[in-house]
């Protein structure tokens, strides 16, 4: 009964028999549900229907936790690496003696995309590590925009604000998702070319990175914020090509790692949801 219950199409009938006024409050009678009919298979069946999806489920946990250790010993792997880096660098320097800092386009009203739409990346698109291009913004253009801040291939991005102080200065690289785009003013641009970008990517992600914002940041209404200055003046590792190279060669290996463990998670859920659709459809067939 349980896996019956949690299936998305008889979700979609407790919805339909719902009421409220916005879809998260929504409120399901008892009359109602009472009324939602189900053509139950014999208890043999329902068992053995339990059994093939409780062991799924089983499969998915096992691989769940195999992909979570491998995410936790890479990352441990990646944090001692960047601390021995630390410990062997020729000399420091600061975030602004490699990079030009850029603070975002400011959103006002006439912003609104109506003639001359195009695409922007805001907090939520930038995460630790990566550009998160599921939900893609729009502005309206104006001239001089692209000149000033277009996003180019290499270009880093750092959060200026977040409600924690341990999401603060996150930084992704823009690769594919994002070139061309513009960003928003809760965000820094950070373009060099006196260090490479996926090196000052894993920099700025690093627990030193984090520790630094932590007793750096500023408050204000519960929501923690950098500057520019705080940012340019953070301190960076002066270090040869070649160790820079080392350093994203393994985390490029540890991300393809983490993404075949993934695949196998994923492969899993989307075998259960289609056992899951087979097998319940005729008890899901039902009248309202």
């Amino acid at each position: 009964m349980e896996f019956l219950l949690k299936d998305s199409r008889l979700v979609n009938l407790f919805y339909r028999n719902s009421q409220g006024l916005v879809s998260d409050t929504w409120n399901l009678r008892y009359r109602d549900f009472k009324g939602i009919e189900v053509a139950l298979p014999s208890t043999r069946r329902q068992r053995r229907i339990a059994e093939i999806l409780d062991a799924l489920d089983d499969q998915i946990r096992r691989e769940e936790m195999v992909n979570e250790k491998m995410r936790a010993s890479w990352r441990a792997k990646m944090s001692a690496s960047v601390s021995i880096l630390g410990q062997e660098a020729d000399a420091w320097g600061s975030v602004g003696d490699y990079f030009e800092i850029q603070a975002g386009v400011t959103m006002e009203p006439g912003r609104i995309p109506l003639v001359r739409p195009h695409a922007y990346l805001r907090v939520a698109n930038v995460q630790g590590g990566y550009i998160d291009g599921e939900d893609i913004s729009y502005l309206e253009l104006r001239g001089g925009d692209q000149a000033r801040w277009q996003l180019a291939r290499g270009d880093l991005l750092v959060v200026e604000g977040h409600a924690s102080p341990h999401e603060i200065g996150r930084c992704a690289r823009v690769e594919n998702v994002g070139v061309g785009a513009l960003y928003q003013n809760h965000l820094f641009r950070l373009r060099g070319e006196r260090v490479d970008p996926a090196f000052g990517e894993i920099w700025l992600n690093s627990q030193h990175a984090r520790s630094y914002w932590v007793r750096m940041c500023a408050t204000s209404s519960g929501l923690h914020t950098i500057n520019s200055k705080m940012l340019g003046a953070m301190p960076m590792p002066s270090v040869s090509g070649e160790m820079q190279d080392a350093l994203v060669r393994l985390q490029r290996a540890g991300w393809g790692n983490l993404r075949e463990s993934q695949k196998k998670v994923d492969k899993l859920k989307a075998l259960k949801c289609s056992v899951a659709n087979e097998v319940l459809a005729p008890a899901v067939s039902c009248r309202v």
